[in-house]
Parts: C-alpha cells; structure tokens; sequence
C-alpha cells in the first residue's frame, strides 16, 4: 500500500538517516529494504509516495522487525520478502510487521501469521513449498522487538508506538503522533533536545536543572546517543 504524504503530516515521519540511526541499520541497508535499489527489490512496501525516499512509522516497526530476524537467524531477504507478501494475501496484513503476529522458521524459510490464523492454513504454506514439502515441522521466532510495541487502542490493529530504549526505570518512546515520531523522554521532551541542553549547559545536571527534569532523564538520554552510535546492522 501506498498513501500521499499529506496523510503523515502529525505522525510519524522519517527522513532514511534518521529511521537508520534509530534502528541502528545501516542507512543503505535501511533504503534497500524499504525502496529497493538497483539490485534487489525492496523487502518491505513502502508506505509513503512522496517523490522522494520518506519512511513512515509502520516502515520503521518493520525494519526493526527485519533486522530482528536478520540478526537472529541470518535469513535470506527474499525469504523474509516472500513471507510478508504471503501474509498480506492469505490474511491481509497490510503491514504484517507491524501487527501482532507469529513468525516462525523452517528451514531457512519463514512463515508470518496472525494469532487467530488457523493452524491448516499454515500447514497448507509449509507442505506446499521448499525443499522439504511437507514437513511440518516449526521453529517460533522469538521477536524481541514486539514486547515494546503499543497496539493499545489501534483501530487497524497496527503498532500506534514503540518503547525504543530503556534504562533503570526510565524508557524513551516513540509515539507516531507525537513530534512526528521523534523519540521522547517521559518528561515530553525530545532526546536530541536534551541530547544538546548537556553540551550547552555544560553538564548533566545544569541541563536538568534548566529543563527541570530527573537528572536520571538526562542520564538516560545520554545513554541512548551511545546505544545508537553502536555498531548499526
């Protein structure tokens, strides 16, 4: 599926260098798997027609979910691509990522279904292709990023946020809605604001002290600036 960018205006949007560094993917990986290149197709359909390379929300919660499985199990993208498409068609998941789902691994195939998806249905997949037809035999992966995802309240039965770092009691979200998806302290401010105030305050605790927030925010905005600048997938 792909919608005007005039729907996005207020949610979540990205430029490819910034869902890059939050994902902590390579910036051409990232643009690869959502835009394709001259090599491949891309793995995720973008969401977004805009005339220029934009990554949405829901582009994002995939990445995160590629990069998963990539990390993981070292699947092949074009296994990863086929699966998506597979799920969209048999049970219409637009952003098959991006919802609650079960993926599994045979082989080095993958399998996505929702929760309610019959079990014949899967099996019907599974014996129907690959090198070893008709086995049923299926290894649940176990997709880490799915825990801090927010379906809460989400009409389409898509991820409406992502708690997209944590540390002690404190977590920075990502809220489509919100600062166009930026990640936010739980004070409301951004982490790069804050990422900023330490530098021109000179210190962790000025910088608490002018924003009036727990030193433990300030603290753990720092924290993410160095989980992100780890090494990217």
């Amino acid at each position: 599926m792909i919608a005007d960018i005039k729907q996005f205006l207020g949610h979540g949007l990205y430029t490819v260098a910034e869902a890059a560094l939050y994902a902590r993917i390579n910036k051409s990986t990232l643009a690869r798997w959502i835009f394709g290149d001259a090599r491949s197709r891309s793995v995720i359909t973008p969401e977004i027609d805009a005339g220029e390379k934009l990554v949405s929300f829901l582009d994002f919660v995939q990445a995160l979910a590629v990069r998963n499985i990539r990390v993981q199990k070292n699947v092949p993208l074009q296994k990863i691509r086929e699966a998506m498409r597979f799920a969209e068609k048999t049970w219409g998941m637009k952003y098959p990522f991006a919802m609650r789902h079960t993926t599994y691994l045979w082989g080095d195939n993958i399998v996505i279904s929702p929760p309610n998806a019959r079990d014949d249905a899967i099996r019907q997949y599974v014996e129907a292709s690959g090198a070893h037809k008709g086995s049923v035999l299926l290894t649940p992966i176990v997709e880490l990023y799915l825990e801090d995802l927010d379906f809460a309240d989400s009409k389409k039965g898509v991820a409406v946020g992502c708690n997209i770092f944590r540390w002690s009691n404190t977590v920075i979200k990502m809220n489509p809605h919100q600062r166009f998806g930026e990640p936010l302290l739980p004070s409301g401010y951004s982490v790069r604001a804050i990422w900023d105030a330490v530098e021109v305050e000179g210190g962790v605790t000025e910088a608490a002290q002018a924003y009036d927030i727990p030193r433990e925010e300030v603290q753990v905005a720092l924290r993410f600036l160095d989980h992100l600048s780890g090494n990217a997938a």
